[in-house]
């Protein structure tokens, strides 16, 4: 199975070099785009409720 893996990773290598390039600058933006969420959740003010004193 391994083998299996290794000779289609291999042959990816050598026939689609532009394909992998474009899938890793793919991965690379969903990869910010989730960072930049998870920054802006992290950081966005939330209202605060006013205090009901009764």
């Amino acid at each position: 199975m391994v083998l299996l893996v290794l000779q289609i990773i291999s042959r990816m290598f050598e026939y689609e070099t532009e394909l992998l390039l474009k899938a890793l600058v793919l991965v690379l933006c969903g990869i910010a785009v989730i960072i930049a969420g998870l920054w802006f959740e992290k950081n966005l003010s939330r209202p605060t409720l006013p205090n009901s004193k009764s």
